[in-house]
């Protein structure tokens, strides 16, 4: 028996549970820590159906292409302890990567098909009828590695996966799920909001790269550094992220599952549960968004029982800061963006050689002319783009600085569909129009800022849904009148808030907008703190986080209250993702504005009822009086 061959003699509470539920014909989800055996959980199930059924088939559907490589191999593996079994199971892979061959193989005789959204979405769903032997007999679908469903990335998978769901219920199947995740605080709330189990079928955006770049300053950090001590060393350090094309990404996969490298810098593409049980440190820069990420990502060292160590190196932002005075809230664990327009990265020393394939919405931010471009180690400048053609040229350059952008983003309240019960969080679409208007030059030895540059970018527009708090009148008076910014504190307050959510809402920070005050800014802003889904159409987060407003807003509370600082600091409202750039920043007034919001306002100043209705009205009769004593133009 292949579980025999391979030592095992008898299962875990938890996978017993698991697998009995699934043979018992329900739908599973499974939220366990890493190495805790949920791949055994869903291949027993899964294989005593294949073994049961010919016909039948399964989908494994996993976040990467490295992962569902690392799949079928251990599915090999595990087969070949078996003759029956590895008779009977015919697994194939099926990506961007697969050959025209061997998707006509999974097509037409594969039924186990290991793949993932992207491919569902782009090439099965809308070739239904030349799928129709997989779609007909689908009994099982998988979904590995399910809290990496979030987001914007997790809002397109669940739509993808109410297609399946009609298609195959048009063809007669009706598929059990499996959802495996690492540890996720609601698997329930998740598996309900990502799979469409009901017996009705449910009717049927820009990233910053800001990993990616981090990713491949630390690599030319890395062989820098040996090239003066362990030049020998240098090829055995190398960089890996998603948006590589495929010969790169296949050729450090092959070194590093052969343990031919001695270190990887990755971004998460390498984090979702390929199995790499020979490392033996992870070094994790920043805190990735959430605790089932960041223990994930620690989980990839010391695989099968080996002593490892996982080391989580801080930054700035409130909500790293908030973990290293309070690291025992770590323990407690409470589909891609999709853009239909890419942009081509070509070198244009090297004959247009494709270096990298990008989003449209990426390259307003990443791919401007004049911008600092890495890859795989290596430093180009764009020298030329067309947005019309699609394409980026770039050639290698020796500068010794990176660029950042310049931009301002307008928010604008287009409809309130929801207040909360206090009168004061509101719920609606909002207009957000951003535009790049330049770039920074900085060293990247010493970050200080080398330049500064104007370039001429089209706007991004979109419509999305936003979650704010109405900040009473009093306490700007009372702000004002004590000499505080409101500005500020509203500003300081919203970067609070944006710490605070995902430790309620399952989200990664690239999900999350703010109104950031400008300082060169001169328009009028409203009595408000904001957040909002940072995409298109809105993603469901600002939904949520205005179904937790009140514990959001305590939670942000107490990180601002729980910092030692005074003026405000990187530790509890420095936001490294500020657009402001952190120029307007008020922390006591942030702690007023909070504090009025909650109705905790200091005593003796009232911000609801008549008593606080009296004090607004003074208040604003004596700001009256005064702005009419003012001549026409206003003051100087």
């Amino acid at each position: 028996m292949a579980m025999h061959a391979r030592g095992i003699t008898k299962f875990f509470e938890h996978q017993s549970l698991a697998i009995d539920a699934a043979l018992a014909g329900k739908h599973v989800v499974i939220s366990t820590s890493t190495s805790s055996g949920k791949s055994l959980v869903f291949s027993v199930p899964v294989f005593d159906r294949l073994l049961r059924d010919r016909a039948a088939v399964a989908i494994l559907i996993f976040p990467t292409k490295a992962l569902a490589q690392d799949q079928l191999r251990a599915v090999r593996e595990f087969c070949r302890g078996s003759a029956t079994l590895a008779s009977a199971v015919r697994a194939a892979t099926l990506d961007g990567d697969s050959s025209p061959a061997e998707r006509e193989a999974a097509c037409l005789g594969a039924n186990l098909i290991l793949t993932n959204p992207d491919m569902l979405h782009a090439s099965v769903l809308p070739r239904h009828s030349q799928w129709k032997r997989v779609l007909s007999s689908l009994a099982f679908v998988v979904l590995d590695e399910s809290h990496s469903y979030r987001g914007v990335f997790g809002t397109h998978v669940a739509m993808v996966l109410r297609r399946l769901v009609r298609l195959c219920r048009r063809y007669g199947a009706d598929p059990r799920f499996f959802c495996c995740s690492a540890t996720i605080a609601n698997p329930a709330e998740h598996f309900a909001q990502l799979v469409p189990t009901g017996a009705v079928p449910q009717p049927a955006v820009a990233a910053d790269g800001h990993e990616e770049r981090v990713a491949e300053l630390t690599l030319q950090y890395a062989h820098e550094r040996l090239s003066a001590k362990a030049p020998h060393l240098i090829s055995k350090v190398k960089s890996y992220r998603g948006g590589y094309i495929k010969e790169h990404r296949r050729a450090i996969e092959k070194q590093l599952f052969g343990g031919a490298l001695l270190g990887v810098v990755a971004t998460n593409a390498l984090e979702l549960g390929v199995d790499i049980g020979s490392l033996d440190c992870v070094v994790l820069l920043g805190y990735p968004g959430s605790a089932a990420s960041m223990w994930q990502q620690a989980g990839r060292a010391g695989r099968g029982g080996r002593p490892a160590v996982a080391i989580l190196v801080t930054f700035a932002s409130p909500t790293e800061q908030f973990f290293v005075r309070q690291p025992e809230a770590l323990r407690n664990v409470s589909l891609r963006s999709v853009d239909e327009k890419r942009v081509l990265v070509v070198d244009a020393g090297d004959r247009n050689r494709l270096i990298d394939d990008i989003e449209y919405s990426s390259a307003l931010w990443e791919a401007y002319e004049g911008a600092i471009y890495m890859n795989q180690g290596v430093t180009y400048k764009i020298v030329k783009l067309d947005l019309g053609r699609g394409v980026a040229s770039a050639r290698v350059t020796s500068e010794q600085y990176y660029t950042d952008t310049r931009d301002f983003t307008d928010v604008n309240v287009l409809s309130r569909t929801r207040t909360g019960a206090d009168g004061r969080t509101h719920f609606g679409r909002i207009q957000c129009i951003r535009r790049v208007f330049g770039y920074r030059k900085i060293w990247k030895k010493s970050g200080k800022l080398l330049d500064m540059c104007d370039v001429d970018m089209p706007p991004h527009e979109f419509v999305t849904h936003a979650m704010w708090a109405d900040v009473p009148l009093a306490v700007k008076l009372y702000l004002d009148a004590h000499g505080m910014d409101f500005i500020g504190g509203c500003h300081a307050a919203s970067h609070a808030l944006v710490a605070a959510l995902p430790q309620f809402v399952l989200c990664d920070r690239s999900d999350l907008g703010m109104d950031c005050a400008n300082p060169l800014a001169e328009r009028a802003r409203p009595l408000r703190v904001m957040v909002y889904d940072n995409r298109m159409g809105g993603i469901g987060v600002a939904a949520a986080a205005f179904q937790r407003a009140r514990r959001m807003f305590r939670q942000a509370l107490a990180i601002l209250e729980s910092c030692p600082c005074v003026p405000g600091c990187p530790s509890c409202c420095h936001d490294p993702a500020c657009r402001g750039y952190n120029y307007v920043i008020d922390k006591p007034a942030a702690i007023i504005i909070l504090r009025g919001v909650l109705g905790v306002f200091p005593p003796g100043v009232h911000v609801y009822g008549a008593e606080a209705a009296r004090q607004a009205a003074e208040l604003e009769a004596s700001s009256a009086a005064a702005a009419a004593t003012e001549p026409p133009g206003g003051s100087t």
